[in-house]
């Protein structure tokens, strides 16, 4: 009994410690240190024994359960600094979801066993069944918490807010009619009716991660006609000043005699307005920058280019990159320069001009790939729990800013970095092997 005691004990610390996981990621905690704070260890050390002792009387009470999510969510307002409705409703559906993930498992084995005695004695007794279903149960969980890091790691809890709440309503519901169990006899007609509300719950959640999987699809979409569109208008301004170039060097001589003439006759101004006009497409060339990436190149002019045209000093370091030898993708890398790019010039175009700049720095330093952009700014960022957030109308449009860059950074295990003083920003960037 003292081993069973001490496994349900460690299984339920193993609850605790997924649930905080699972809290970080949905709540985009990944800049903070999970475990830095003594006080989250002991919150975790005390809910474990606190389960531990209450499933020795029985395995679940609603009230237990709604203890846990109270005390989880406080905690992570106060310690994390996030907003107590997000913690609450993250830490609510994991636990229901967990809760009922329990209760499937128990029913199942009561009708693959054929014996309506063992859901009741399971719930209601420590032994060797019930170690097992929560050992089996704790194990899916986990993997559907690295499914879901995998695939659905962009979920937003105001985006789904209302259907996060309509599950964690209906999971509640489920919960509170298993409770009959401890007074209804009748335990086979109840698992029948158990199972059928288990599936409506199942096929809602499934509905729900579908939803979620088309919104990135449609993000996905959208990145890619960005950087199309792009791709277009780069290479319809490069083939404008190569065909300027072209025509400027077939005329080469004739060009010359020109302007000797108009030396000779002393109309210097119409000479340097036409020296203007001939030097300007080779000028233009000259400011195209050419890091050998493709989607690097292609976002970098493009950025730098609307710079320019909003009167924003623009100064650059790039270095030839070979992306191939870096675990992040040529795509996400695109999305994390235009964000960055996006974000620095919309600080600047809140400085009067003569004091806007931007200064994009890329290199290869001992097998990482480091990249620095700074920017002026006058008005002081936002931030909102814990975030910088953009201060356009139009919030989609302007990309998802330095949030969005910093996840797909730390998707790929680089670092990521943006810090002020006075009136620089500052963001840097380091993407190993």
């Amino acid at each position: 009994m003292l081993v069973l005691n001490i496994i349900q004990f460690l299984l339920g610390l193993f609850e605790v410690l997924l649930s905080t996981f699972f809290l970080f990621k949905i709540l985009n905690l990944n800049n903070k240190s999970l475990y830095s704070s003594k006080i989250i260890w002991i919150i975790i050390i005390v809910l474990a024994l606190i389960e531990d002792i209450n499933r020795n009387i029985r395995l679940y009470s609603i009230i237990l359960i709604l203890f846990v999510i109270i005390v989880l969510s406080i905690s992570f307002k106060i310690i994390y600094n996030t907003t107590l409705k997000e913690s609450f409703l993250c830490t609510a559906l994991y636990y229901f979801s967990l809760t009922l993930l329990d209760m499937f498992m128990i029913f199942s084995v009561s009708i693959l066993l054929q014996d309506d005695r063992i859901s009741i004695y399971v719930s209601r007794n420590l032994c060797i069944q019930r170690i097992i279903i929560l050992f089996i149960t704790r194990l899916v969980m986990l993997s559907i918490y690295y499914y879901f890091i995998k695939r659905i790691v962009n979920l937003k809890i105001k985006k789904h807010y209302k259907s996060i709440v309509a599950i964690i309503i209906i999971e509640f519901i489920g919960i509170i009619y298993y409770q009959k169990i401890y007074v209804d006899t009748l335990v086979t007609e109840l698992a029948s009716s158990y199972y059928n509300f288990l599936m409506i719950v199942i096929l809602l959640v499934v509905i729900l991660a579908g939803y979620v999987t088309y919104k990135n699809v449609v993000e996905e979409k959208r990145v890619i006609s960005l950087r199309t569109q792009m791709l277009e208008r780069n290479y319809q301004e490069l083939k404008k000043y190569y065909e300027k170039s072209r025509t400027l060097f077939h005329d080469y001589n004739a060009h010359i005699t020109l302007l000797q003439k108009h030396l000779l006759k002393g109309n210097i101004d119409k000479a340097l307005h036409f020296l203007e006009d001939i030097l300007e497409p080779i000028s233009q060339l000259e400011r195209k920058l050419y890091s050998g990436n493709e989607s690097i190149d292609i976002v970098l002019n493009y950025k730098i280019g609307e710079a320019m045209e909003k009167d924003i000093l623009t100064e650059y370091d790039i270095s030839i990159i070979d992306t191939s030898v870096y675990k992040i993708s040529d795509e996400k890398l695109f999305i994390v320069l235009y964000n960055l790019l996006e974000n620095a010039i919309e600080a600047c175009e809140k400085v009067e001009k003569g004091k806007r700049w931007i200064y994009v720095k890329i290199h290869h330093i001992n097998e990482m790939l480091k990249i620095q952009i700074s920017n002026s700014f006058i008005i002081k960022p936002i931030y909102k729990n814990s975030k910088l957030i953009t201060s356009k109308e139009n919030k989609d449009l302007h990309g998802l800013g330095l949030d969005s860059a910093r996840e797909v950074i730390e998707e790929y295990g680089g670092y990521f970095e943006y810090n002020y003083d006075s009136n620089i920003f500052y963001v840097n960037i380091t993407i190993f092997r």
